[in-house]
């Protein structure tokens, strides 16, 4: 990512702004959560037709609660974009190395709670209390 792009977003949140959400290099980034904002540096394809590299076949899906002007609650899955640009929730195998690009080693939930479901990152019962879960906001790893 270039040194930039994350100077562009710190001062989006230093000025006022709760989150900020990116799009364009195709494939997921890291997420950031500065001082009292959150930072999706980019979100990957969501409904785009694109084969190769097979990073940009994957996403993210942010689901975003704002109280007001503030975030109350941030959700980070990954996603798979299948054939004909169909997005799906990622399977634990699939979301694993989605994740580890992000320097994630399982779903962002902020404030934390449990997220399960047998064969995917999603559940039914997402936003169940449980103990605190610490996440990486490192730079992004090639691969």
């Amino acid at each position: 990512m270039a040194p930039e792009t994350e100077q562009f977003c710190h001062a989006a949140i230093d000025a006022g702004a709760a989150l900020v959400l990116g799009h364009h290099p195709h494939v997921p980034q890291r997420i950031e959560h500065y001082h009292d904002g959150w930072i999706f540096y980019s979100l990957g394809n969501f409904v785009f037709q694109q084969y190769t590299p097979p990073e940009v076949q994957t996403a993210l899906m942010a689901r975003i609660t704002l109280a007001g002007a503030r975030v109350d609650r941030v959700e980070a899955t990954p996603l798979v974009i299948d054939w004909h640009s169909t997005p799906r929730l990622a399977t634990r195998e699939e979301g694993a190395p989605i994740l580890r690009r992000i320097g994630l080693t399982e779903p962002l939930l902020w404030p934390p709670a449990e997220v399960f479901r047998a064969d995917a990152w999603v559940g039914q019962n997402a936003g169940a209390p449980q103990t605190a879960r610490t996440f990486s906001a490192s730079p992004q790893t090639a691969q």
